[in-house]
């Protein structure tokens, strides 16, 4: 089969390229005609099925010629070895790349749109082509808002039909044939949600709710129509049964489904349309480009009522900064020369021009996304054990349901054991048992966003209602980590210290550099900084130290100070900072205190500690630690049998963080990646502290709660269901879609307590 093809081509000037360009592609297989157009610069190539197009590009782009090919987004829920299979053999698909977190396949092609489309959807793949105006998260919006009108509309009307049945159960007899009329609707085309799904799920011997539901419906149905042809068999007829099953699971459906698409609601608000171009600096010059073509360390600009397309700092000018997005402080911040901003928040007021430091799927708005996509994707070990029993327990309720009707049968007749057998089958509630734990986990997820908290690992949450130790990190944590110098230094000596705090972010160095506030620093070599120690190196010539006890150990010094500098030929000096402690520190100190043993780690000199303890009120702290003595502290403390959560930062205490039970990293934004934590605070406040820990503590109440409620309910219903002679099937339907509603507002309501303490 032939196939024509016309694609730009780049980087010919003469004569000579057009038959360089000619004679490589004439020399592949499968070519019937090239055409090369030096002054349009277009390349037409009629060829067929053996046509190797990606080794002809690979070969005209090494010696200096670009084909040009389009790039197209393709929203697509499922990525398989099929999948793979088609865009490897599609010699004109020249790259792709699928994203799970938005589920969007990039493409880089020489075909049309409509054509990759069309194969696509031959092989069976329902896919949307992404255009200006839509995201991945539009789509999938768009289907489960779908979905839910499709239920709601089930609901309703099937509910209208299923009016009469009900009256017909408790005061108005109906005739059998309107009852039949009445329940075709509902039965099949209504209820023809849970034999589809059924049917599906059958296929992969997979038996779900929908099997249930239809099994059980179906038999009712069947019976009753047995009734018809000989009414010895069936007494009566039970189509107001199965009418009245599938309305009121119908409703309990519905709830569901519109909480899990509240949840992705808030999800999605958080992914931000975002306006397709930039205007950069170019020489001087502002111009605008695509923003899939802005680079890391280009200068873009940003003018009031802007949204920010890139994370970057700023170099010139200043302004008041809406970042609500993510770290959920509403009120406009005041940013200047220097200061970082980030990728979706808004310039409410001023104009900034910054330089970019990420930008694409590096940006802090989307890491936020990914790591909470990857939260609710994984599964917490209460999640696996839901699932394993869910696995398991349809099963086990269908050989339940056919006992019972066995055992019915003969002891009471068909007509009794089929009600039984239907009462059982709809009674149960795997569904219940499936969204138990993954819904509580959403909802924590989105009212965390909202709040600047990230929970890296969903598995964290269910852990917080096991601890009684929260260990502290001092500086940052429960101090501002802003530190002000407090010992008078010579200017002399003053500038030597700059000069080697210079290459150092430490709070200290920031402190010491405000302190000199000059711009003469001398030059520096062998500089060296030892974590949880202090500084060293060789500045103008002279050997500098700055740090505890430990380094100057290491030069065979002693000093009796906490924390000195040495500056060879001046000599050794005591040097004192001041750690300003937070606002409403204190409050949350005697909060906690209630219910949890506090603990704080530092590596600051016992002075400070102590001071900052006694403020606030904590008997037990632990100075001049490294790391790995602060390590040291909490393997002894887990020993004794604690459980215990740390709170610090998210780089320095990485290795602290791993090995506690449940951590808390505290965040400067821009480092999320890194962070250890399973929770990460965007917003680096106490109350944001006191919200994570209640949080946590909340959803891991409601996760054991829904799991002991399916528990509970299903191993005290369905034998009820069963054995006990007059219990009606559509009370079964009524007690599962009760189970549900109550699963589903656990998991949404009553969050009230996670409110913030001040």
């Amino acid at each position: 089969m032939k196939k024509l093809i016309k694609a730009p081509i780049r980087g010919l000037t003469c004569p000579n390229c057009v038959k360089t360009v000619k004679s490589i592609i004439n020399s592949e297989k499968d070519i019937y005609f090239v055409d090369v157009d030096l002054t349009s610069e277009l390349l037409t190539i009629e060829f067929g099925e053996n046509f190797n197009f990606r080794r002809i590009k690979k070969e005209l782009d090494s010696i200096g010629y670009e084909i040009i090919a389009k790039d197209y987004e393709i929203y697509i829920e499922n990525f398989d070895e099929n999948l793979e299979n088609y865009l490897k053999n599609e010699h004109l698909i020249l790259d792709y790349f699928y994203d799970f977190q938005t589920k969007t396949l990039k493409i880089e092609a020489l075909m049309q749109a409509d054509e990759i489309i069309k194969n696509l959807n031959k092989l069976g793949y329902e896919v949307h082509l992404l255009d200006e105006g839509k995201s991945p998260f539009d789509i999938e919006y768009e289907k489960r808002k779908k979905e839910l009108n499709d239920i709601k509309r089930r609901a309703i009307l099937s509910s209208i039909l299923a009016f009469p049945l009900i009256l017909h159960e408790f005061s108005i007899p109906l005739n059998p044939i309107i009852q039949l009329l009445l329940v075709i609707p509902i039965q099949f085309y209504f209820g023809f949600y849970f034999i589809k799904n059924a049917i599906k799920s059958l296929k992969f011997l997979n038996f779900d709710m929908n099997v249930l539901i239809s099994v059980g419906t179906l038999s009712a149905f069947l019976g009753s129509i047995l009734h018809f042809i000989n009414p010895t068999i069936f007494e009566h007829v039970y189509f107001s049964t199965s009418g009245i099953i599938i309305s009121i699971i119908l409703i309990g459906k519905f709830f569901e489904t519109r909480a899990k698409f509240k949840v992705f609601e808030n999800l999605k608000n958080l992914y931000i349309k975002k306006p397709r171009k930039v205007v950069i600096l170019d020489n001087g010059i502002e111009k605008e480009i695509e923003i899939s073509k802005l680079k890391e360390g280009s200068v873009f600009i940003i003018k009031e009522g802007n949204m920010v397309l890139a994370d970057g700092e700023i170099i010139e000018g200043e302004g008041y900064f809406d970042e609500s997005t993510f770290s959920g402080e509403f009120k406009p911040i005041k940013k200047t020369k220097g200061d970082k901003i980030f990728e979706g928040t808004i310039l409410k007021e001023g104009y900034v021009k910054a330089k970019a430091l990420k930008v694409g799927n590096k940006t802090i708005l989307n890491e936020i996304l990914k790591l909470s996509r990857y939260a609710q994707r994984e599964k917490s070990s209460l999640e696996n054990l839901a699932n394993k029993i869910s696995s398991v327990f349809t099963p086990i309720v269908i050989l339940f349901a056919i006992f019972v009707f066995i055992f019915q049968l003969f002891n009471f007749g068909i007509e009794r054991a089929l009600l039984s057998f239907i009462s059982v089958l709809v009674i149960a509630c795997p569904c219940a048992i499936g969204i138990a734990i993954p819904l509580v986990i959403a909802v924590a997820i989105n009212k965390s966003l909202k709040n600047g908290i990230i929970i890296k690992n969903s598995s964290a949450l269910e852990r917080a209602n096991s601890i009684n130790i929260i260990i502290f990190d001092k500086t940052g944590t429960l101090t501002t980590g802003k530190l002000t110098l407090k010992t008078k230094i010579p200017y002399e000596h003053l500038i030597y210290l700059a000069s080697i705090e210079k290459y150092n972010d430490h709070p200290i160095a920031r402190a010491i550099l405000n302190a000199y506030n000059g711009d003469k620093f001398y030059d520096v070599n062998d500089f060296e900084y030892i974590k949880g120690e202090g500084i060293r190196g060789f500045v103008n010539g002279r050997k500098v130290i700055i740090g505890n006890k430990k380094i100057f150990e290491r030069e065979n010094m002693k000093i009796t100070y906490d924390l000195a500098y040495y500056i060879e030929n001046f000599g050794i000096f005591e040097i004192e900072f001041i750690d300003e402690i937070k606002e409403n520190a204190k409050n949350l100190i005697k909060i906690l205190k209630k219910n949890y043993k506090i603990i704080v780690l530092s590596g600051d000199n016992y002075e400070n500690v102590k001071n900052v303890c006694r403020e606030l009120d904590i008997k037990e702290f632990y100075a001049n630690l490294s790391p790995f003595d602060k390590l040291k502290v909490l393997e002894d403390v887990k020993s004794k049998g604690n459980r215990v959560l740390y709170i610090g930062d998210g780089i320095n205490d990485a290795i602290v963080l791993s090995k506690s039970d449940l951590s808390i990293a505290v965040s400067n934004a821009l480092d999320i990646v890194k962070e250890s934590g399973d929770i990460i605070l965007v917003k680096n406040d106490i109350e944001n502290i006191y919200n994570a820990i209640e949080l946590s503590r909340i959803a891991s109440n409601k996760m054991r709660w829904n799991l002991f409620w399916t528990f509970i309910y299903n191993i005290i219903l369905i034998p009820f269901a069963g054995f006990y002679s007059h219990f009606n099937p559509i009370w079964s339907a009524i007690a599962m879609a009760l189970s549900d509603i109550f699963v589903v507002s656990n998991a949404i309501y009553n969050w009230t307590s996670s409110k913030k303490f001040v």
